[in-house]
């Protein structure tokens, strides 16, 4: 079975709303302590991260200095040392070393 951030926070089929609608956002955020592995097209390539939210239109996420707002990432979450999805993100802020993305489509 294929899991994905909607599957983690809610099961297959169910949307859900919440006080985050009031604050201007789409979907509600969950904590998600996992690692993460970053993959960029730049010079560095791959990089550890570790999550600290998420939800079905995004994460929040720790990492070295050095990724670019805007940049196209691929973010893979691990769960009990395995693969649990992966998933491209657009970088969309950076505080020091906490970034947040959007969760996009490629196809």
């Amino acid at each position: 079975m294929s899991l994905s951030a909607s599957s983690l926070l809610h099961g297959p089929d169910k949307k859900r709303h919440s006080k985050s609608d009031m604050m201007g956002r789409r979907y509600e955020r969950i904590p998600f302590p996992a690692a993460v592995k970053i993959v960029t097209a730049g010079e560095d390539g791959l990089r550890d991260g570790w999550c600290i939210d998420i939800s079905e239109g995004g994460v929040a996420f720790v990492a070295e200095e050095g990724l670019h707002i805007m940049d196209v990432l691929e973010l893979s979450f691990e769960v009990a040392g395995e693969q649990a999805f992966r998933q491209y993100a657009r970088l969309l802020y950076r505080s020091g070393e906490r970034y947040g993305a959007s969760f996009i489509d490629l196809e």
